[in-house]
């Protein structure tokens, strides 16, 4: 079996989340199969391990079964034969893993990927049909199996995605036209391979696919790649030259790292085609990204503590896994309104005191502002955003909270969140903050009435003092309302108007 990373790292970098928050909080049943509900699909989580034949349905309570879980047949050494419906897209980690009995399965062609490990000990096996559709194949997914053991040595294909080289790999490789994906860890630590010809039609590079090939010298990646997944060309010593096309927009961690190629950057920050890819050296003060930036590598500025603010150009669409975790002395960011994603842990343990996340934004990943112990003020403009389900069903566990100060402790989030009434943000600050301020309120609202409660009081005096001592900046919905002289200034001036009104209104 090929080394991996620990496969909860992989899960991170490479994790899709659902399109949905889940409506149930534990698994319902259908026949022997349990499942998981979530806004706009159903997907299969478990099996009964006593289940000798299995078939799938299309849809369950009107939704459709879109995905098979992670683990969900896992171990169930009775199971001979499992029917795969149309409407499933995707075959998660470990699905079928163990499943001992199983002789053959046909994949749907409307499955586009499939998990690592997804059949592996499936030790009878022996018939796997893949369609066109699948270009994502994740590491040992057909480890173990009767079919892999019979397959010659050589360049395995599953379906139209490389899967593994079988045996030593020497000289060079030249995929075939018509290949869809190539495999996470297809070629991994094949140190004779020298070249590899990827055609036009492969869309993504994924997981260590080339980590280890030592003797690899160059690389051209084809236009159409979107995106190289983590640890793709890791410890490719030789590697001098990639040539990386415009179309690539998503790097993961450590791509590049130990190769010729990177070791011979110079200190700075790092592109990789049109892609921040990582800040080498010691980063200092204001970074202001290229115009025609379109990505941030996963994990670029991780732990740079003396980076202090940042620009993002318009035009980057994700900020993904661990961008500035660990920049501690980062404390302002503007979000442009091309993000639609913000990522794990992307700025996690950061000195951020307020974040203003755009209409755009459609998805907050777990823990994507975990430990940011300055965080006063966050705004939500996008009433639909998902703010991962998890956050909102588990208010005191602190592996899923994203705004939590210490470990250990609920998920409490000791500032104010703003938004739209009946919001995501609304109702995930129900049950994990003690303000929450309306922007309709605060549209509505009168000079001087911080807090939008209707009347001025020594509440919107404090709001307006912490400010000014920058311990809790100002949404930017309420400095229309600071500025109480209307001098487009805030500063002591207005504290001393709005301090001498409340006086009188007390007199």
């Amino acid at each position: 079996m090929k080394h991996r990373f620990a496969a909860a790292v992989t899960a991170l970098t490479l994790l899709t989340l659902p399109a949905g928050a889940p409506l149930t909080a534990q698994a319902e049943s259908f026949g022997a199969l349990t499942y998981e509900v979530y806004t706009d699909h159903v997907e299969i989580t478990g099996c009964d391990s006593a289940a000798i034949s299995v078939t799938i349905p299309e849809e369950i309570d009107g939704l459709p079964v879109t995905g098979i879980g992670e683990g969900a047949f896992e171990g169930c050494k009775s199971l001979t034969s499992v029917t795969i419906p149309e409407s499933v897209t995707g075959i998660g980690t470990w699905a079928f893993n163990r499943c001992e009995s199983l002789t053959s399965v046909t994949v749907p062609e409307s499955v586009t990927s499939i998990g690592q490990s997804a059949f592996m000990g499936c030790k009878s096996l022996s018939t796997i049909v893949i369609p066109e559709s699948v270009t994502s194949i994740g590491t040992d997914a057909f480890y173990d199996t009767a079919w892999y053991d019979s397959q010659p040595d050589g360049l395995i294909y599953a379906g139209r995605v490389a899967y593994e080289y079988k045996g030593t790999c020497t000289g060079e490789i030249v995929l075939r036209p018509d290949t869809a994906g190539i495999a996470d860890e297809c070629f991994n630590n094949q140190g004779e391979l020298s070249s590899v010809t990827i055609p036009e039609g492969v869309t993504s590079i994924g997981y260590g696919v080339f980590s280890g090939c030592t003797g690899l010298t160059s690389v051209t990646v084809p236009e159409g790649v979107t995106s190289i997944g983590k640890g793709a060309f890791k410890g490719c010593t030789s590697l001098s030259t990639i040539v990386i096309p415009e179309s690539v927009t998503s790097i993961g961690t450590d791509a590049f790292s130990d190769t010729a190629w990177y070791d011979s950057q110079p200190d700075g920050l790092i592109y990789a085609g049109l892609v921040a890819y990582r800040y080498k050296g010691t980063c200092t003060g204001e970074i202001v990204l290229r115009p025609d930036t379109a990505g941030i590598a996963d994990e670029c500025f991780r732990g740079q503590r003396e980076l202090s603010s940042v620009t993002i150009p318009e035009g980057v669409t994700s900020i993904g896994y661990g961008v500035f975790s660990g920049c501690k002395g980062l404390t302002s960011v503007t979000i442009p309104e091309s993000v639609t994603s913000i990522g794990n842990y992307a700025f996690g343990n950061t000195g951020l005191t307020a974040v203003v996340i755009p209409k755009s934004v459609t998805l907050i990943a777990d823990e994507a502002f975990s430990y940011c112990k300055q965080l006063q003020t966050v705004t939500v403009l996008n009433p639909d955003c998902i703010i991962n389900a998890n956050f909102q069903n588990s208010t005191f566990y602190y592996e899923l909270t994203p705004f939590l100060e210490e470990p250990g402790v609920s998920g409490h989030f000791d500032g104010t969140f703003y938004g739209n009434e009946g919001s995501s943000i609304h109702r995930y600050a129900r049950n994990n903050a003690d303000r929450f301020i309306s922007l309709e309120a605060l549209a509505a609202a009168k000079t001087g009435d911080l807090n939008a409660d209707g009347t001025q009081t020594v509440l919107d005096a404090v709001i307006l003092q912490k400010h000014l001592v920058r311990s809790a900046p100002l949404c930017p919905f309420q400095t229309p309302l600071a500025d109480v002289n209307g001098d487009h200034t805030i500063n002591i001036i207005d504290l001393a108007l709005l301090k001498r009104a409340l006086t009188q209104n007390h007199a």
